[in-house]
């Protein structure tokens, strides 16, 4: 047995082809798009007043120009994690969206838990084209909505029944 192992171990190796040279292994390059950013959306998200909350911060969505994978992160300041980001990363990267949060932690845990069948790795989502643009258009789910701190609108919910004959009570009065 010994004699067979050392045998294997030691006999000449085939030389395969190298890929590139092997006519059964096709290698495509894949296209990747990048998401533009609204420059003056990002400033208006800057300026604006952080909603309340214990944990006051930003939610970015940062893609990266090699695979077009995104990184949905959390920071007290953009300018400098971005910053970081274009001097430290192999890569170039673009913030396609910016949130001011009043509980960033909870607001990212929850954007991490919605996009969780599109998880890759530590914090980075294979996101598609609608996901993209539904994180822009700002429509988020209530429960993020509530990490957020913003306000459920209620003015288009329709009057309950109670509601309806109190407000005929208040229209019948002297």
């Amino acid at each position: 047995m010994l004699k067979t192992l050392m045998s294997k171990l030691f006999a000449p190796q085939k030389k395969e082809a190298p890929i590139e040279n092997n006519p059964e292994v096709e290698v495509k390059k894949q296209q990747v798009v990048i998401y533009e950013s609204d420059p003056n959306r990002l400033m208006e998200i800057t300026k604006s007043p952080f909603p309340e909350g214990s944990d006051q911060g930003y939610v970015y969505f940062l893609q990266e120009s090699l695979n077009g994978t995104f990184k949905i992160g959390t920071t007290a300041s953009i300018d400098k994690d971005m910053k970081i980001f274009k001097e430290e990363l192999p890569f170039k990267t673009q913030l396609v969206h910016l949130i001011k949060s009043g509980e960033s932690s909870g607001t990212e845990a929850s954007f991490h838990n919605y996009f969780s069948p599109q998880h890759l790795e530590s914090g980075w989502y294979n996101l598609s084209r609608d996901q993209v643009a539904w994180i822009k258009e700002e429509n988020y789910t209530e429960q993020i909505r509530e990490t957020i701190g913003i306000e459920e609108d209620k003015s288009d919910k329709p009057l309950t029944q109670k509601q309806i004959d109190y407000a005929k009570t208040v229209n019948d009065a002297p």
